[in-house]
């Protein structure tokens, strides 16, 4: 989500400005499998590096096998604007690769956002991806999408946040999604969401903190596939 609690170290994919609030150094590995088809599946790895001036964001992500896939390879960079405002930018390199007789296509895409926490247990967010509706060179009927997020998050009590966010991809209806986390222990949370998109998706997650290691796991429902 765009407005984030203490998920800053996940927003290197989400809004670079949560990357402002974290103090050490972090590695961090992703797997999804769709339909349990490994060609389905989405792999990803991120790093955040604290800097004198910010935090660098370092992350690549890939869909796809070895005969079609498509990554996103991203340097972020996230800065603290006093104890209440933070933003972050983001270069991405783009790469669909093809079979040979189509040929890869790359594409250089910014994107950005910003985050606000004017009280204790509030957080704005805002986050814009592709703003001038960049397109590949070597394709231009091949779109690269262009979308805007605002989202907001309240702890309604110590252990309970509230996310909700709408986005908007150009030529597109507008999506709206919500979450709940609740700290069931000092270690172990539990997530549910859903979502208006196409998909209409619904997911459950457990996240796990110990010391400096943090475990996420989320099962996801596709209401016309029936699951995911």
């Amino acid at each position: 989500s765009s407005a984030a609690s203490d998920v800053y170290k996940r927003q290197v994919f989400q809004n670079q400005a949560g990357l402002a609030a974290v103090s050490d150094l972090s590695l961090g590995l992703h797997y999804e499998n769709h339909f349990f088809i490994p060609e389905n599946s989405i792999k990803a790895i991120a790093a955040c590096i604290p800097v004198l001036k910010g935090v660098i964001g370092l992350n690549h992500a890939q869909f796809g096998y070895s005969k079609y896939y498509e990554s996103r390879s991203g340097l972020a960079f996230g800065k603290s604007f006093g104890t209440h405002f933070s933003a972050g930018i983001q270069i991405n390199y783009l790469m669909i690769h093809q079979p040979a007789d189509f040929g890869n296509m790359h594409a250089v895409i910014p994107e950005g956002g910003i985050l606000a926490q004017p009280f204790e247990k509030l957080f704005i967010g805002f986050h814009i991806f592709n703003p001038v509706q960049q397109h590949f060179p070597q394709y231009h009927e091949q779109a690269i999408p262009s979308t805007i997020k605002a989202g907001i998050g309240y702890s309604i009590v110590e252990n309970v946040f509230l996310i909700l966010e709408a986005g908007k991809e150009i030529k597109k209806k507008q999506v709206i999604r919500a979450g709940f986390e609740y700290m069931m222990t000092h270690n172990l949370t539990l997530c549910l969401g859903a979502s208006t998109d196409e998909i209409s998706r619904y997911a459950v997650g457990l996240g796990y903190r110990h010391k400096g290691l943090s475990l996420d796991f989320a099962l996801s429902h596709h209401l016309s596939l029936i699951h995911i």
